[in-house]
């Protein structure tokens, strides 16, 4: 029975959350090329409709659109306030980074797993056990190692290239507007997680990519993509294509795993991003910028993966326990029924 579930379910969930965990720290990269000859905003529009073309013939080909039918206003509502947060993280994000260099940013917006963490405690009743307890602190106390004692640039540096940029005082502003984004990208999340037992992920990405390209249009310059060369073309398609996998994976992972396992996954993003970029920097070296950490760094590196590791094993020995303890036939309760369910839990948001 163990080697069933652990194949049914950790397995599914480890290689969609591997999938998302390896495009999102990709992207950066090639986002890094498309920066020099487009801005931000017609980018992201870029991305989501080119997710959006995508999807909708998939899912009109399957016969699929058709469960947007049976949806209720109040699903409606949780599918617009989806989009909505997802939306406001890019628009704080980008903002941020006018006031804050890509190391402060890139810090600051790692609460949210933290932020992950506690609206799975919250909201959808799961549980930390001893091992995940010990290892939350770690992990965090490893990202601090990596980005503050690591990096080649300070806060005071930060700061000043913020005011020499023409946005002097305004540092902290830009702090807050990552942490904001950090949050709004876990409230999507977790209203993700609540609407995967109505719809497919799938069919709530359609409407998520498609409100994205309605409230981006006004503030892009599609015009401007004009001007790429075929090499920036591919680029841009590549961005495009690791939205539509990278999201479509992370939603379906959280069919599979809780909101906490989730979370403690997730942070290896910025160590895995720093690896794959200094891999890049050896193959295209006149496209990628690579500032190398310090033994510091490399010290925050394995700190964070061995504490991740650590969650993730926490989560699936108290999983294995519940499976071990359970009855057969037994119906599964609320607290176990994101271990159980191939829809997740039914905890309302």
């Amino acid at each position: 029975m163990l080697q069933q579930w652990f194949s049914s379910r950790f397995l599914k969930g480890w290689l969609l959350a591997s999938t998302a965990l390896l495009f999102w720290a990709v992207l950066p990269i090639a986002l890094k090329v498309c920066l020099e000859v487009a801005d931000t905003v017609t980018i992201t529009w870029f991305r989501f409709l080119f997710a959006l073309v995508v999807v909708v013939g998939v899912q009109f080909y399957r016969g699929k659109l058709r469960e947007f039918r049976k949806l209720n206003t109040k699903q409606w509502l949780m599918m617009t306030a989806a989009g909505t947060f997802l939306i406001g993280n890019y628009l704080m994000y980008l903002k941020g980074l006018a006031y804050v260099s890509a190391g402060p940013a890139q810090l600051f917006f790692q609460v949210a797993p933290l932020f992950l963490a506690i609206g799975g405690v919250l909201f959808f009743k799961e549980t930390l056990n001893l091992l995940q307890i010990v290892c939350f602190p770690i992990l965090f106390a490893g990202m601090l190692v990596f980005f503050l004692l690591g990096s080649n640039v300070s806060f005071a540096e930060a700061s000043l290239q913020a005011t020499s940029s023409g946005h002097e005082g305004s540092f902290w502003l830009g702090l807050i507007l990552i942490m904001s984004s950090a949050l709004s990208w876990t409230f999507y999340a977790l209203v993700q997680k609540k609407l995967v037992k109505d719809l497919s992920s799938v069919n709530i990405l359609v409407f998520i990519y498609a409100l994205a390209c309605v409230a981006l249009f006004p503030s892009s310059a599609p015009t401007t993509l004009n001007n790429l060369s075929t090499k920036e073309w591919l680029v841009l398609i590549f961005c495009a294509i690791n939205t539509l996998v990278a999201y479509g994976s992370f939603a379906e992972s959280l069919k599979y795993w809780s909101a906490i396992t989730t979370a403690a996954y997730f942070s290896l993003i910025p160590p895995t991003t720093f690896i794959m970029t200094g891999i890049a920097f050896q193959i295209w070296p006149d496209h990628v910028n690579y500032h190398p950490t310090n033994l510091v760094g490399v010290v925050g590196i394995v700190i964070v993966l061995i504490a991740a590791l650590g969650i993730q094993c926490g989560g699936f020995l108290m999983d294995w326990r519940q499976q071990r303890t359970a009855k057969p036939g037994e119906v599964p309760t609320k607290k176990n029924a994101d271990v159980t369910s191939p829809v997740g839990d039914t905890a309302e948001i």
